[in-house]
């Protein structure tokens, strides 16, 4: 969440969520290190960008609901062949 005010801008971690989805996006991201070869890439390139471990499990995280929020928006379930941005992660 960003806060502005003239010269001042802060960048804050946003507390009022349900905790629960939360919990259950990071361990979902947890458990998609080791069996998803994109979902490794990413995590490792935020690590190696300076962010710790549980930040990069966060940002992770937000990427595995944007791909859940499109399954559910298109009605499909998740095939790592329609996710062309996993594809390029696992190419390069």
């Amino acid at each position: 969440m960003t806060r502005q005010s003239g010269k001042t801008r802060r960048v804050r971690f946003r507390r009022a969520a349900s905790h629960r989805l939360r919990q259950a996006f990071t361990w979902w991201a947890f458990n998609s290190l080791t069996e998803s070869p994109w979902a490794r890439l990413v995590y490792e390139e935020n690590r190696a960008r300076g962010q710790r471990y549980y930040r990069a499990l966060r940002g992770l995280s937000a990427r595995w609901g944007r791909v859940l929020y499109r399954c559910w928006q298109d009605g499909s379930c998740y095939e790592v062949e329609r996710h062309p941005g996993a594809l390029e992660l696992v190419e390069t």
